[in-house]
């Protein structure tokens, strides 16, 4: 039977009540849901299970609902739970377990049996490899990454049939971090050279949406835009005041100007911000 939002929030308060999982609720700052906590209740029904799969659809929040879980378990007294995620997710967990629950952990980064190192040589490595490697570009729109994510993976199928996309981060309206990758090859031979383009010219490349209530940014005006018209114009120092704006970051293997790839998956961005912006009878205040 399908609950309505009320009948929902309901459930999830009267599960709140009347959970065992007060430690667990206790030891974090995140906002739970109330399918969430169903989620949670149901892999901890019994002690007798020997496991549990959690198969919400993507970006819902199984990450959150997994750390529940070991919060819960490690407050009872288990004391040696062991997590092992895939390389490209290493730095979402690590993120979100430092910044949003209290359970101690030590990190391990194993790559061709060489020996675990430490927990900050880990996140040097994820650093290094995620952002330093590669080229960023910014775009500034009042469309959410979440209204084009859709139409974006859409189009990138004209360059590669299947895809894999792993999610690092997800806030909810607030926030989303996604990491692409043609295959399962492209992306383990990513996490060892960082961004590069193969033989085809093609390579793993990041794309972030964030909002922010309100930006100010210093620039200079080279041209301006209306429309379609172009006007060319003596370069000049600028203020651009926004509010409620989103940045949409790319993280690409090459300069676009270099790429045919990555000028593909540029012009595939701004394209489709463009088309989603919504004409107004009156000028937007800044």
């Amino acid at each position: 039977m399908l609950m309505t939002p009320f009948h929902a929030l309901y459930t999830a308060r009267e599960l709140l009540a009347y959970s065992p999982l007060t430690a667990a609720y206790a030891s974090t700052d995140i906002e739970i849901y109330p399918y969430q906590v169903a989620a949670t209740m149901f892999a901890m029904r019994s002690p007798y299970l020997k496991g549990a799969v959690l198969a919400d659809e993507g970006s819902l929040g199984k990450t959150y609902e997994a750390l529940l879980i070991i919060s819960q378990l490690y407050f009872e007294g288990r004391d040696r739970i062991l997590i092992i995620v895939p390389t490209p997710l290493l730095g979402q967990w690590i993120e979100i377990l430092e910044n949003c629950f209290t359970v101690p952990f030590e990190c391990g980064f194993a790559e061709n049996s060489v020996p675990l190192i430490t927990y900050e040589q880990a996140v040097a490595n994820l650093r290094r490899v995620r952002m330093i490697t590669g080229v960023d570009y910014t775009l500034y729109s009042t469309t959410s990454i979440f209204e084009i994510i859709e139409e974006f993976n859409f189009r990138l199928k004209e360059k590669w049939s299947s895809f894999v996309v792993e999610e690092y981060e997800n806030c909810e309206n607030q926030y989303l971090e996604l990491f692409f990758g043609a295959n399962d090859k492209m992306i383990q031979r990513h996490m060892k050279k960082g961004y590069h383009l193969n033989k085809k010219g093609e390579g793993c490349f990041m794309l972030m949406g964030r909002k922010y209530e309100s930006i100010n940014l210093d620039i200079v005006v080279k041209e301006q835009k209306h429309g379609e018209e172009t006007m060319l114009t003596m370069a000049f120092d600028s203020k651009l005041l926004l509010k409620n704006i989103w940045g949409h970051f790319l993280v690409l293997p090459n300069v676009v100007e270099k790429s045919p790839f990555c000028a593909f998956i540029m012009d595939t961005l701004v394209d489709i911000l463009k088309n989603s912006i919504i004409s107004i009878d009156s000028e937007p205040t800044l």
